[in-house]
């Protein structure tokens, strides 16, 4: 699909729009030269910029206040000075000047400003030239010019605003893309560094002809532990819970760490804060099992749960916000 440029169209309304100068030039006679030169000015000086300047698409509110002052000053300069034979003629080539004048200012998002100049223009018409003169002079025509401008203005504001949320998803999409890749790139790394860790082990027990040690043993559990860890701790996995977690292990305590996502959307600062609480709580752990857990969708963030068997009631039930 080929895109115009945006000059291309720009300069093709400008020469329409000008069209009414044109008019104006050719009717110009002698005995108010003067006052159809200041209004083809005034009229030209706002048009320009309007269609021509200004990157945004809505209007500056001081040109739209200078359109809405020309619509209601030309009439005020031409109209006296037409007779009533003029209606119908190219004399009142100004109407047609403010009726596209008015629909660019609606178009560029001054709606009602331009409402105001189209009725101020409407009223000294029919004021000057009496109701007959509706049809004749190009009123309607100014209406139509203003509803052009005012629905082709609404129409771009909701395509504006539906492109608009169309990036923000795309961004939105594209931001949670990256995040999942890195979440499972940063998972691969974590399981790829522990598997490194075990790796040694595997081949001592591979190797070995007589059955492990009891400090092979120990090692195996808390290498397989670790490496538990790796694959549901995620979030969990701080340098202090981690220095906590080994330390309990070492106690002989069982420690499950299982992150179910309450920290995804926790800042760096509140998940160290909230997980060197439940280290501390891990560390007063004195036996049995220890379970730290981070649900999704919870009042609080990390839970800290120590239970023994033959105890009815936990050791520690903690909850960390």
């Amino acid at each position: 699909m080929r895109i115009v440029p945006r000059w291309y169209v720009a300069l093709f309304g400008l020469l329409y729009c000008l069209y009414p100068v044109a008019l104006g030039l050719m009717m110009q006679q002698e005995e108010f030269s003067l006052y159809t030169r200041a209004s083809l000015l005034l009229y030209s000086a706002a048009i320009v910029p309007t269609v021509l300047f200004y990157k945004a698409v809505k209007l500056p509110m001081l040109q739209a206040a200078f359109n809405l002052m020309v619509a209601a000053f030309i009439p005020i300069l031409m109209l006296p000075q037409l007779l009533a034979e003029h209606i119908g003629d190219y004399s009142t080539w100004f109407v047609g000047g403010i009726a596209s004048l008015m629909g660019a200012t609606a178009f560029r998002g001054r709606r009602i400003m331009a409402s105001i100049g189209a009725a101020l223009l409407i009223i000294q018409v029919v004021a000057w030239g009496g109701p007959g003169s509706i049809a004749k002079v190009g009123v309607f025509g100014v209406i139509m010019f203003l509803l052009a401008g005012i629905l082709i203005n609404i129409g771009l504001e909701r395509t504006m605003k539906q492109t608009e949320e169309f990036e923000k998803e795309s961004l939105a999409t594209a931001a949670e893309t990256a995040a999942l890749t890195a979440a499972r790139d940063e998972h691969k790394s974590r399981i790829n560094a522990a598997l490194i860790q075990v790796l040694p082990l595997l081949q001592q027990v591979s190797v070995a002809k007589k059955t492990l040690t009891e400090q092979q043993r120990l090692q195996a559990r808390h290498l397989e532990a670790a490496l538990r860890d790796d694959i549901r701790g995620h979030n969990l996995l701080s340098a202090t819970m981690k220095a906590a977690v080994t330390e309990a292990r070492q106690r002989g305590i069982e420690v499950l760490l299982l992150d179910d996502g309450g920290l995804d959307d926790v800042d760096q600062a509140d998940r160290e804060r909230v997980l060197a609480l439940a280290a501390d709580a891990v560390r007063s752990a004195k036996a049995g099992q220890v379970t730290v857990r981070s649900p999704k969708s919870a009042e609080f963030k990390v839970s800290v749960l120590a239970t023994r068997s033959g105890t009815a009631r936990p050791d520690i039930w903690l909850k960390f916000s």
